[in-house]
């Protein structure tokens, strides 16, 4: 995000640590109110943090003054640890919801259209749209009585391959394409 934006960023876990040690320094200074700060956060893939970072995170957003955007997806990973806060929040914060237009990570056009596929609700659909290369050389030339650890290393070396073959077409691509 921080590459794409140009916009400092860093993880909740880091961002809370920071802000408690800031905390603490003010106690320290025995300043009890914060300095007035116009500062936006935004905390992208909100989804995915425990109801204690979520927690935390409007905690130190309020004591600072400031105002936080939550982005996530509520379908998609959940957290870890119990609470599902964002979901949960969302039924009482004015909520955004982005549709296709928002669609910015994916550049190729069946890319597109896999994601537009998905938000339109057809995983499974989206999924077997995408192109697939599948090697399975070492695979193939296996006898029918190979035992289990000659087929998981025939597996391996036809990942090996996917790999090189997936490194190969990517280096292949021009910067514009990447």
């Amino acid at each position: 995000m921080q590459r794409e934006s140009g916009i400092s960023t860093t993880t909740t876990a880091a961002h809370i640590a920071g802000e408690r040690q800031v905390a603490q320094e003010r106690a320290a200074r025995r300043e009890g109110v914060p300095d007035v700060v116009r500062e936006i956060r935004i905390m992208d893939e909100a989804s995915q943090s425990g109801q204690r970072q979520y927690l935390d995170a409007i905690r130190s957003t309020e004591a600072a003054g400031a105002r936080t955007v939550f982005l996530g997806d509520k379908h998609q990973h959940q957290s870890v640890e119990s609470g599902r806060a964002f979901e949960r929040s969302q039924a009482s914060m004015p909520v955004a919801q982005l549709g296709e237009a928002s669609i910015r990570r994916q550049r190729t056009d069946h890319a597109r259209a896999a994601v537009s596929t998905i938000l339109a609700g057809g995983h499974a659909e989206a999924i077997r749209k995408l192109p697939t290369v599948e090697i399975r050389t070492a695979q193939s030339a296996l006898p029918t009585d190979a035992t289990r650890d000659d087929k998981r290393a025939a597996a391996r070396t036809d990942n090996a391959a996917v790999i090189q073959r997936l490194a190969a077409d990517y280096a292949a691509l021009s910067p514009d394409q990447r």
